[in-house]
């Protein structure tokens, strides 16, 4: 496939995943509504569930190939993108829409984070997984 033709296809598709993402945020109300689910579950449990199934899925393969450590690698790989990049972007993109969102992340919330990284990388990598959740 040439450039330009991987450029356009990247293109329909990200307009195709904007698409579908609006009309699953806008099905969010009549889920609510009809099966009495509070938003914070679907928004907190449900939605990110759905934006890394091909991550889970892929996991979940590996991990039935018998290697857990790539497995284990692909789950925090994955919580580490939402953590390292996504979480600050939305702060910023509030900040630059006027709607107020802080990092304030709850103390009991931070530590049962910081101990799920330092269980699931081992302890070559503690000290530095450690050094990068203080600076964050």
């Amino acid at each position: 496939m040439s450039w330009e033709a991987a450029t356009v296809m990247l293109f329909i598709v990200t307009l195709l995943i904007a698409v579908h993402s609006e009309y699953l945020v806008g099905s969010i109300h009549d889920v609510v509504t009809n099966y009495g689910l509070p938003e914070s579950f679907i928004g907190v449990i449900l939605l990110p569930i759905v934006g890394n199934a091909a991550e889970h899925l892929t996991a979940v393969t590996v991990a039935m190939k018998n290697k857990v450590d790539l497995a284990m690698g692909v789950a925090v790989g994955s919580s580490a993108q939402i953590a390292l990049f996504v979480f600050p972007f939305t702060v910023c993109a509030g900040w630059v829409l006027d709607q107020p969102l802080t990092l304030a992340v709850q103390p009991m919330n931070a530590l049962v984070l910081l101990m799920a990284v330092l269980v699931a990388m081992g302890k070559e990598k503690r000290k530095q997984v450690s050094s990068c959740i203080s600076l964050h």
